[in-house]
């Protein structure tokens, strides 16, 4: 379902979509974020961005659901998508359509099932005006 995403792992990339909640899940880089990913067995690199190298992602702090998002034009998988850091801290609301840019990562969610997310490099107001 989140194809386009699995295909991209840690690769830097732009999502757009609309801010539609805040939320408390702790993504935690020791526990949450998958070091080795399951399906090849290699350990997560280090990522590249526009800025440089980055580490993998540790990070505890709130969440920001996404929706109709999407990756190059594509829809992500039924649409919505949940960002480690919370928006609202950075004068974001519910709303706003925006641009996010990061790192995709792969993290291991509470039924033990694995899902993506973005870790944030840039979050920009999207403007098509």
């Amino acid at each position: 379902m989140r194809e386009i995403l699995e295909e991209r792992l840690y690769d830097f990339v732009c999502v757009y979509g609309e801010i539609s909640t805040f939320g408390s899940y702790l993504f935690d880089g020791h526990d949450t974020i998958v070091k080795e990913n399951p399906k090849t067995g290699l350990i997560n690199p280090i990522r590249a961005t526009d800025n440089g190298p980055r580490s993998p992602i540790y990070f505890v702090t709130g969440t920001t659901l996404i929706v109709n998002a999407t990756l190059d034009g594509e829809i992500i998988g039924d649409g919505h998508l949940w960002i480690p850091e919370d928006l609202s801290m950075k004068d974001f609301s519910i709303g706003d359509k925006v641009n996010i840019y990061g790192n995709v990562e792969m993290y291991r969610k509470k039924e033990n099932e694995y899902d993506y997310c973005i870790h944030v490099k840039r979050v920009e107001h999207f403007n098509n005006e």
